[in-house]
């Protein structure tokens, strides 16, 4: 284990919205917050695990009421938010994205995982292909 992790919102949606993949995010969270140097996700994080949510309420799938505890427990995790990608890391997400066949958001959470030398919680199968040239990548 490395002393820092990134998850990324298919990691974290799953746990907020219930979901039997999402069962582990609170021990692994606690791990790292509480005896390593903490959880690191991009700077549209917090975006795009509310974008999930909103989806799951128009899809119905959660109610007003849980979207709105969701909401609020949410701001009780301490993420450390990536101030970028400032210019230069975009050219490089850009370039892991190529290389890998993945988005672009995707590959914001690679390139903090590799800038940081942290280990990658990710749910998402086309980063989860990648665990042979990354083993710190896991689910």
């Amino acid at each position: 284990m490395r002393p820092m992790c990134v998850m990324d919102c298919s990691y974290v949606s799953a746990f907020f919205l219930g979901e039997a993949e999402g069962g582990r995010f609170g021990e692994v969270y606690k791990q790292y917050h509480l005896h390593g140097e903490g959880v690191y996700v991009p700077g549209l994080f917090t975006f795009e695990v509310m974008n999930v949510l909103l989806c799951a309420l128009r899809r119905k799938r959660i109610s007003t009421e849980d979207a709105i505890a969701v909401r609020r427990d949410f701001q009780l995790f301490q993420f450390i938010k990536d101030s970028g990608p400032l210019e230069h890391h975009v050219e490089t997400v850009f370039d892991i994205a190529d290389r890998h066949a993945l988005t672009f958001y995707d590959a914001s959470y690679l390139e903090l995982a590799i800038r940081l030398g942290a280990d990658l919680k990710t749910l998402d199968k086309d980063l989860l292909k990648l665990q042979k040239d990354f083993p710190w990548i896991s689910d």
